[in-house]
């Protein structure tokens, strides 16, 4: 399943146990955009428009970017189309550099490399969002969003290219890990307990050609097959994979 995001106050706000505020990263995400305002974010760690960090688009062209206390952007010449599944990555080296790595589903990878120094400050307060920004619509997200995951590390080039190929995140240990199932409350996968609370969105099929990624058999996991009850979305019952954290 995915959740689509209207772009003016779609959001699912989550904890923020163990999401680097400061250090490096490495976010991925598999996403669609269905119409550009500028901007818009797939995930954010922030106190509002300061501080933190958030992975997602520019302001005037559809490329990808990251930006540093809400000011710093760095921005490739990776552009979204409207309308297309991306599998993307953010790998931010805070103290070198952000690589970008881009791959419509079934399609090519591109990669982008942006030199930037700044640092980061550490967010006073505030949660992990996906979608928006917090306490701002300018930065939601028009389009659907499949799943999220942040790692507090860099995750090797090779690896991060696995998983948009369709392995599973879980494999190289996620810090935060958001299928969005269309659950009442979107569970944090992880484990870390950064489960989603949820306003708005509607839920849909999950994209064309990902499914393995949800059902994919991985040795510290068991696989759950499970009716979810229709919740407020009024998405009816629907069956869906999971994992037990801590399964052998």
């Amino acid at each position: 399943m995915a959740r689509d995001f209207d772009g003016i106050d779609d959001r699912i706000v989550c904890g923020t146990t163990g999401i680097p505020t400061t250090g490096d990263s490495t976010t991925i995400a598999v996403a669609r955009l269905d119409a550009f305002a500028g901007h818009e974010a797939v995930f954010n760690r922030s106190s509002g428009t300061a501080n933190g960090w958030r992975a997602g688009l520019a302001s005037g062209t559809a490329y990808m970017r990251f930006t540093k206390q809400g000011v710093v952007d760095i921005t490739t010449t990776l552009a979204l189309t409207d309308g297309v599944w991306y599998a993307l990555a953010w790998k931010a080296d805070v103290s070198t550099d952000v690589k970008f790595f881009r791959k419509q589903i079934t399609s090519t990878l591109s990669t982008e490399t942006v030199a930037d120094t700044n640092v980061i400050t550490a967010p006073t307060g505030g949660n992990s969002i996906i979608g928006d920004r917090v306490g701002d619509e300018v930065t939601a997200w028009d389009g659907a969003i499949a799943y999220v995951a942040v790692y507090d590390k860099l995750l090797a080039d090779n690896v991060i290219e696995s998983i948009l190929n369709g392995a599973d995140p879980f494999i190289a240990g996620p810090i935060g890990y958001w299928h969005l199932f269309g659950l009442t409350a979107e569970q944090d996968w992880s484990g870390n307990g950064n489960h989603g609370t949820v306003t708005g969105t509607t839920v849909i099929d999950h994209p064309p050609g990902i499914s393995a990624v949800w059902l994919a058999p991985h040795p510290r996991r068991a696989q759950v097959a499970a009716a979810a009850a229709a919740g407020a979305d009024g998405g009816g019952p629907r069956t869906f994979a999971a994992f037990v954290p801590g399964f052998p």
